[in-house]
């Protein structure tokens, strides 16, 4: 113990005097001696010739590290799988599993937060793309919180607003007996200070905090894996509503429990704004953060609009150029559209959501096209460099505006062909728009509604109706939707 403790003041760089560190080199010896094997605490010498190569470190480590050359591999391999999406394991278990170089969840979280968009080895995806919050009893039930949730609530400063919605909340006594390990660790990493963070908090709120415990057994030490499987044994009881801001975790309770009931942080910023306890600027500032710490969220159109109101309302005097690049300077706006433009989505998914945007913005008959189409100019830039939806082209642009089409009313329909027209400009520049990158519209909507009218006859209608309304035929451009509709379609059924 004593070894230890004196150890952990040397790294943490306290001043020892001469005389200390020599009784402390001296009781080394002394203990190395008598138990050499130990498994608390062991004297390795560094060599005095350099380690000039790979395989004399790994003849040093060796005896300290069993086979490190293969645990390594074995690193190195786990973390490729879940850089590239291969593979997809629980946050907390991160460290000491698929990432050797950090030491624990509290660690990895700090990293987390200050990681590159490419390093998703890191990053902590907190929604299931095909989510929708389910609000059955939410507000009933005593939601459950694991080590994720407690950590985001923690970095957003909104662990005390959580009991604005729910008077009671239960963390398991496993996940409170973890944080406390690391927050009086006195070897404590960079992420030691959210671990006292959040058990301060606990202490704060302890009499409105149900403790509950699995048949876990007790340990003096508790690891990662247990706070895992105590969490979702406790989950799979159904005695709480799930709050649980890792996804992989959700899903794996998911396999074992029936008519579940979860939710992440970004659900609970939403019911928060529906019951009037937060704004809708707070939430938009949330949101950002998440986004900004590389945290996988889906960001209602509500709120992307919210971001972007105050540009809004400071460049109505501007034109569409103006806007698309006044938006593009505007931070709220940035950083959530991250979340818009996430090149982890499929095209279908990147294409659906700026849809459903368009769509939202377009209902409000008060909305200006300048603006919806700087917004739709703003996605396309950032989209179409990804490989796959880059290959579209122009219908890259179309398909969000057929999206629009079958769902607003007949009265919008010449408005969203006109964001089209404007959006189109905005990205090859008033000087570059020629007569052939003008025909390049109408045709491509007529060839995508050929394409569904073909695969959906009732969609391929509806659509071809709405094209007719704002392009009718007869005019140049209703002939050229209408001859790729046609052709896209089966000729001989017309």
């Amino acid at each position: 113990m004593f070894l230890n403790l004196f150890m952990a003041a040397k790294l943490s760089r306290s001043e020892i005097d001469d005389a200390a560190n020599d009784d402390f080199s001296a009781r080394v010896n002394i203990f190395s001696k008598a138990w050499p094997e130990s498994r608390l605490f062991r004297k390795f010498e560094i060599p005095e010739t350099t380690l000039h190569i790979s395989d004399d470190a790994h003849q040093f480590l060796d005896p300290i590290v069993d086979n490190s050359r293969k645990r390594l591999k074995e690193f190195e391999d786990r973390e490729r799988q879940l850089k590239s999406g291969d593979a997809v394991v629980p946050y907390i278990l991160r460290p000491g599993y698929a990432i050797h170089y950090i030491g624990n969840a509290f660690d990895l979280w700090a990293i987390t937060k200050q990681s590159k968009d490419e390093d998703k080895q890191l990053h902590l995806q907190s929604v299931i793309p095909t989510d929708s919050m389910n609000t059955r009893n939410l507000l009933r039930d005593v939601p459950i919180l694991d080590l994720t949730t407690l950590l985001v609530l923690d970095s957003l400063s909104l662990f005390d607003r959580i009991f604005d919605l729910f008077p009671l909340i239960a963390i398991p006594k496993q996940t409170i007996s973890f944080i406390s390990q690391h927050a009086n660790n006195l070897l404590g990493g960079v992420g030691a200070g959210f671990a006292k963070s959040i058990l301060a908090s606990i202490n704060r709120w302890v009499n409105q905090i149900e403790q509950p415990n699995s048949n876990f057994p007790k340990n003096a030490v508790v690891h990662p894996s247990m706070v895992v499987k105590d969490y979702l044994q406790l989950a799979q009881t159904g005695r709480w509503s799930v709050y649980c801001d890792d996804s992989a975790l959700r899903m794996l309770h998911r396999r074992e429990a029936k008519n579940v009931i979860d939710f992440c942080t970004t659900d609970l910023l939403s019911l928060a704004d529906g019951e009037g306890i937060i704004s809708v600027s707070d939430v938009v500032g949330a949101l950002s953060q998440l986004v900004a710490w590389n945290i996988g969220i889906n960001v209602k159109n509500r709120y992307l609009v919210a971001s972007l109101i105050d540009a809004m309302e400071s460049g109505k005097h501007l034109g569409a150029e103006d806007r698309l690049d006044f938006f593009g300077r505007h931070e709220p706006f940035i950083i959530l559209f991250r979340a818009l433009t996430n090149p982890q989505k499929t095209p279908s998914e990147l294409i659906e959501h700026m849809g459903q945007l368009l769509t939202d913005m377009l209902q409000d008959d008060r909305s200006e096209i300048e603006s919806i189409s700087a917004v739709l100019a703003f996605w396309f830039n950032r989209v179409r460099i990804f490989p796959v939806p880059g290959a579209l082209g122009w219908r890259l642009l179309g398909y969000p505006i057929i999206y629009a089409l079958s769902r607003l009313p007949d009265r919008a329909v010449g408005r969203t062909v006109g964001v089209m027209r404007t959006a189109t400009e905005l990205c090859v520049g008033e000087r570059f728009m020629s007569a052939a990158v003008e025909a390049e519209i109408p045709t491509v909507l007529g060839e995508i509604a050929g394409e569904l009218a073909r695969n959906d006859l009732k969609i391929g209608e509806l659509v071809w109706r709405k094209l007719f309304i704002a392009m009718p035929i007869k005019t140049v451009d209703g002939d050229r939707w209408f001859a790729a509709y046609k052709e896209k379609w089966h000729p001989e059924e017309l």
